[in-house]
Order: C-alpha cells, then sequence, then structure tokens
C-alpha cells in the first residue's frame, strides 16, 4: 500500500517537474568599463507549446543605456531574448528588471517571471593608468579658411 502510494507520488511530481517553465539569464561578463557592450542573454526552456511573451526593454536612465534587443528562436518558436547593455557611470550595478509573460491561448497574461539581477562591476580607465592627476587644459586648434580671402 505504502510503496503504491510512493510510486504514485514519484510519477505526480516528477510530471509536475517536467512542465515547469524555467529560465535562465546570462551575461558575458560581469566586469567592464564604461562605454563597453555586455551581451544580457535571456532563455526560457520546457515551454511545451505555450506562448511566452518578451517584452522589449527600454533604457532604464542615464547610466544604462539598451543599445540593441534581439529575440532569440528555435523551431520557430521565441525562446529567449539578446540585450546589449551599456553603462555610462563607475560602480556596482545590477541586470535591468525584466518580466517574461506566459499567455495563455487568448493572448492574455497568466504569470510573469523574473529572472534573477546579475551584478555588474563598472570600472573607470583612469585608476589602471594609475595617473588620476587633472590634465592640462588644450588650446583651441588653429583650422584653416577654405576661401583664401584676405582683410584688407
Amino acid at each position: 500500500m505504502i510503496s503504491r502510494f510512493l510510486i504514485i507520488v514519484l510519477l505526480s511530481y516528477s510530471n509536475v517537474v517536467a512542465q515547469s517553465i524555467s529560465v535562465s539569464s546570462e551575461l558575458d561578463t560581469t566586469q567592464g568599463y564604461i562605454g563597453d557592450v555586455f551581451n544580457w542573454t535571456i532563455k526560457v526552456t520546457n515551454i511545451d507549446g505555450r506562448q511566452i511573451q518578451f517584452p522589449k526593454l527600454s533604457s532604464q536612465n542615464d547610466t544604462v543605456f539598451v543599445r540593441y534587443q534581439k529575440l532569440i528562436h528555435s523551431n520557430q518558436t521565441v525562446t529567449g531574448i539578446t540585450f546589449e547593455l551599456m553603462f555610462w557611470d563607475t560602480g556596482r550595478f545590477q541586470t535591468p528588471e525584466y518580466q517574461i509573460n506566459i499567455l495563455n491561448e487568448n493572448g492574455t497574461v497568466t504569470s510573469s517571471i523574473t529572472p534573477e539581477p546579475i551584478d555588474i562591476n563598472i570600472l573607470s580607465l583612469l585608476t589602471i593608468s594609475g595617473n588620476t592627476d587633472l590634465r592640462p587644459i588644450k588650446g583651441p586648434v588653429t583650422v584653416r579658411s577654405l576661401f583664401p580671402f584676405r582683410l584688407i
């Protein structure tokens, strides 16, 4: 009796686990410099014919800029999205907040999944060079005139 119950529970559990949607979030590097491009990829597995919506991500603020975004297709199905992120300040940041929507047959959102944020460290090039002193201001560069006019 107990063994039958255990088998039923295990089969039910394996059926539920096999149907659960899994989300992975990957970043090509977690450390860079101001203006570097970071490739952030979010993929969904175990879709099983469900419709997944990957909304567009707009630039969050002056510090984080979304340069490019492209959907990932597998077997005529959208399975992920790739973002190119650029950071314009030094310090510690996280990947932007993002939600993946799971849709029903009517196209309405039934649930949402948020990937775990990934920490990113943005360094300054000045600390690497070792010279943190201010540089002298350079004067204007003289430009030759396009037309040879002489002032009389």
